[in-house]
C-alpha cells in the first residue's frame, strides 16, 4: 500500500485536470452546437404580418359606411388596418370562392382578356420557421395592381376581371411559382405585391381561415428599369414621390419582405422570396 501512495497521490491531480479538460471541451461541443442550432433557427424568420390593404377580394367582411357589418364601433378601422372596400360595382367580391381560383398564370381574366405589362415569374418558399422546413401542401393566394395602378374586382373598367389574382399550394420543397406581370407604382405606396397563406388550397376559401397576410416589396433598381416602359404611365413619377421608409406598410422594416430581382425586360424577370412561418 505504502509503495501505491506516492504513485496515487502523483496521478490524482492529472486525473483531475484530465476530466476538467475533457468536461470543457464537452462544454465547448454542446456550447458550439447549441449556437449552430440557434443559427439556423435564426436563419428562416418568422414574415412579418401586414395588412391585406383594401382590395383583397378574400371575402372579408368591409368596413364601409353603410354596410350592416361595418364600420366597427366609432367608424374606424383598428389601428394599423386599412378598411376594405366594396368594388366599384358595390360588391364585396370572394376570388377566393371561385371554381378557377387554382392559377399559375395570373395573367389571364376568366374573361380571356389580359394584363399588359413585363412578364415576371413569382417563386415563393413557404418554410418552417423551425430548422426552415419546407411547407408542403400549404396554400398562397397573391394578388397586386396592374401596370397602371389599379386592381382587378374592384376598379372602374375591371369589375368583371379577375386577372393578376391566383392561388397554388406548395410543392415537396414548400415551393410556390406564378407568371405574372411586374406590379406597378400608384401614389402613396411602394410597388408590392400582396400574399395571404392558407393551411390548404381546401380551406383558401375565405379570408377566416388564413394564417398570414403580409407583403413583399420590390427593389428600387428593378422598379426603376421596368417603369421606363411606356406601358408603366405615372408608375416611375409615382416611385419618386415615395419611399420604403415613408411608406405605410414597409416604413417599420421591410429586410425580410424585400425580394429579390433578377432577370430583364426581354428574357423576362424573377421575383424570389422565403417566407417563415411558424407553424406551432
Amino acid at each position: 500500500m505504502n509503495k501505491n501512495t506516492p504513485a496515487d497521490n502523483h496521478t490524482q491531480p492529472d486525473s483531475r485536470r484530465r476530466n476538467l479538460i475533457l468536461g470543457g471541451l464537452s462544454l465547448l461541443t454542446v456550447s458550439a452546437c447549441a449556437q449552430k442550432h440557434v443559427t439556423k433557427a435564426l436563419s428562416c424568420p418568422i414574415i412579418p404580418e401586414e395588412t391585406a390593404g383594401p382590395y383583397p377580394a378574400d371575402g372579408s367582411n368591409p368596413m364601409a359606411q353603410g354596410r350592416p357589418d361595418g364600420p366597427p364601433p366609432g367608424g374606424n378601422p383598428p389601428p394599423g388596418e386599412m378598411p376594405m372596400q366594396l368594388n366599384a360595382g358595390g360588391e364585396t367580391p370572394n376570388f377566393l370562392a371561385r371554381s378557377d381560383k387554382m392559377r399559375s398564370d395570373l395573367t389571364r381574366s376568366s374573361t380571356g382578356a389580359i394584363a399588359g405589362g413585363i412578364p415576371v415569374r413569382i417563386n415563393l418558399q413557404l418554410v418552417n420557421t423551425g430548422g426552415c422546413t419546407p411547407l408542403a401542401g400549404y396554400a398562397v393566394y397573391i394578388w397586386h395592381c396592374t401596370a397602371d395602378g389599379r386592381y382587378s374586382m374592384y376598379s372602374d373598367g375591371l369589375l368583371k376581371e379577375d386577372f393578376l389574382r391566383g392561388v397554388q399550394s406548395a410543392d415537396q420543397a414548400g415551393n410556390v411559382q406564378f407568371t405574372s406581370i411586374f406590379p406597378g407604382c400608384y401614389a402613396g405606396r411602394w410597388p408590392h405585391i400582396h400574399f395571404e397563406i392558407y393551411p390548404s388550397a381546401e380551406q383558401a376559401t375565405d379570408s377566416a381561415y388564413k394564417l398570414k397576410t403580409s407583403q413583399l416589396a420590390l427593389p428600387e433598381a428593378a422598379c426603376r428599369q421596368v417603369y421606363a416602359h411606356s406601358a408603366y404611365g405615372s408608375s416611375l413619377a409615382n416611385l419618386g414621390h415615395i419611399s420604403l421608409d415613408s411608406d405605410n406598410v414597409f416604413g417599420d422594416g421591410y429586410q425580410l419582405q424585400m425580394a429579390e430581382v433578377s432577370g430583364d425586360e426581354k428574357q423576362g424577370y424573377n421575383i424570389d422570396l422565403k417566407i417563415g412561418l411558424s407553424t406551432i
